[in-house]
């Protein structure tokens, strides 16, 4: 058993982080990028004990599109978390947003290399080929991005996200079929 000091302080560290995402919570909803940036930065123990605060701050300065901040705490978040797929995942997920695909394919790519082939991976990093595709025009992008998008579909045939994504991505490849055969798997979801 712990000693009893050692649990009250393994308490007091669960109730701070708990109302750090409170607070994470609360800066979202208040659209302050900057508070943001502070909690997703900070050395707190609250903060440090698990990475859920760290990628809750990340997370919310994507969705304030404040990705280049995001990507300031995520470098952060890995330096104390160095094994967090998710940490790989918003980072993806940032450099897709700020158009930076090709360094978005090689940190995804990386990951998916090492097994993690989860539709969120797989669908961030067909996301990232579909904006290499766009930016470019090479058929050879766009037909990749569709291959990730049914992989993670097939591997997970709940995931609506990669089969639509999939489907949509036949349809531009004119393989008119396939299309149709992922979009009628889609359409009960």
């Amino acid at each position: 058993s712990l000693a009893p000091e050692a649990v009250i302080m393994a308490q007091k560290i669960d109730q701070d982080a708990q109302q750090m995402l409170i607070a994470i919570r609360g800066a979202v909803e208040a659209g302050n990028s900057a508070r943001l940036q502070e909690i997703g930065t900070s050395a707190e123990p609250g903060i440090l004990a698990t990475p859920g605060p760290v990628m809750a701050a990340a997370q919310g300065l994507i969705s304030l599109k404040e990705y280049e901040n995001a990507l300031a705490v995520l470098h952060y978040a890995e330096a104390y978390f160095p094994k967090s797929i998710r940490v790989k995942q918003l980072q993806g997920l940032a450099l897709r947003r700020l158009k930076r695909y090709q360094q978005a394919i090689d940190v995804l790519s990386e990951l998916k290399a090492a097994g993690h082939q989860d539709p969120e991976t797989m669908g961030i990093l067909a996301a990232a080929w579909d904006g290499l595709y766009q930016e470019s025009g090479k058929i050879l992008h766009l037909r990749k991005s569709r291959e990730l998008y049914r992989t993670a579909f097939q591997g997970d045939p709940k995931d609506y996200y990669t089969g639509i994504n999939a489907a949509a991505k036949s349809l531009f490849l004119s393989e008119l079929p396939e299309a149709k055969r992922l979009a009628t798997e889609v359409l009960p979801l």
